[in-house]
């Protein structure tokens, strides 16, 4: 990003969200360092600090519905309940379960995803034990 920074606006980003699950000055004190980074974030370009609460089961339905509206494919009542179900609504758990399905179980748009889906997602996410990473797209 810094690299391109002097090319903007072209194929540069108007904002880019970094999303994790703690704040990094949480893991910089729980390591037993200082409780000041000497920078605002490890990227040195943090405006600021937001938490993400928990999505609320109407949140999923919505969030699960856009999909739908980009794509034609539809997620059960059901299976959108048991994401909800499994997760609280944790975001990143929510995106993981659907990211898992549409890109790896369920690739073809005419298959609705089903409650069978969600479990399938669920066990390959337990066995890989796959922790959040921030990713992001600059496209």
């Amino acid at each position: 990003m810094r690299d391109s920074y002097s090319e903007r606006p072209k194929n540069f980003p108007s904002s880019v969200g970094l999303v994790g699950m703690r704040d990094v000055r949480d893991y910089k004190v729980a390591s037993g360092g200082k409780d000041r980074l000497n920078t605002a974030s490890p990227f040195n370009i943090k405006y600021r600090s937001l938490t993400m609460r928990y999505f609320n089961a109407t949140e999923v339905v919505k969030l699960y519905q856009e999909h739908t509206k980009d794509t034609k494919q539809a997620f059960s009542s059901q299976a959108t309940q048991m994401a909800y179900d499994l997760t609280y609504g944790q975001p990143w758990l929510i995106n993981a379960l659907a990211k898992e399905i549409v890109e790896e179980l369920v690739t073809d748009t005419q298959v609705t995803v089903t409650v069978e889906h969600i479990n399938q997602a669920k066990e390959i996410l337990i066995a890989r034990k796959d922790t959040h990473s921030p990713r992001f797209d600059c496209r």
